[in-house]
């Protein structure tokens, strides 16, 4: 599954087993059974590790996702959240203002209980899965918004030479 990276903690071992650089990399680039797989926690995970790998995206997150899928890992989620993220004020580095994400209700003294067992619900997983899947006019702008920033070998059919400045904006409705 995927790592969710607002409101999380982990224990000192489980930070300390990621593998920031990916000293992989090059053999999981052209892997296509780990990339299948990898994709499995979303459609864009391989896409985003390959930018942070070339130096396109500067995330953590996508590296500590790729720790928990390599160490076989789940990231547990609360039914209500128990996290303002204050940077959709406008303040944050990766998105603009939006008060989607704030919750006025929470007080810092709500009660967190941890299940006794850990388990990947197959339903929870199916619809989760249908969540995240991103359509292909989606992927397909991003992989062309990738190409004209250089980040991709050329796509055939493609014309990647546009005017100074072109930008694509991409609606991140799924």
């Amino acid at each position: 599954m995927r790592h969710m990276c607002w409101g999380w903690a982990t224990w000192r071992d489980r930070w300390q087993q990621a593998d920031w650089q990916v000293e992989n990399y090059e053999i999981l680039r052209t892997d296509e059974s780990w990339r299948r797989s990898f994709r499995e926690g979303g459609v864009d995970l391989p896409g985003m590790l390959d930018e942070q790998m070339h130096g396109q995206i500067d995330s953590w997150a996508i590296r500590w996702t790729h720790a928990h899928f390599a160490n076989h890992a789940v990231c547990l989620v609360p039914v209500h959240s128990f996290v303002n993220n204050m940077g959709t004020d406008g303040s944050g580095v990766h998105m603009s203002a939006s008060l989607r994400y704030y919750h006025p209700t929470l007080t810092g003294s709500e009660t967190v209980r941890f299940p006794r067992l850990v388990y990947v619900d197959p339903e929870i997983a199916r619809r989760f899965k249908k969540v995240e899947k991103r359509s292909l006019a989606y992927r397909a702008a991003r992989r062309i918004a990738r190409q004209l920033r250089g980040g991709l070998p050329q796509i055939p059919g493609v014309i990647a030479d546009g005017p100074s400045g072109l930008h694509i904006r991409v609606n991140a409705s799924r």
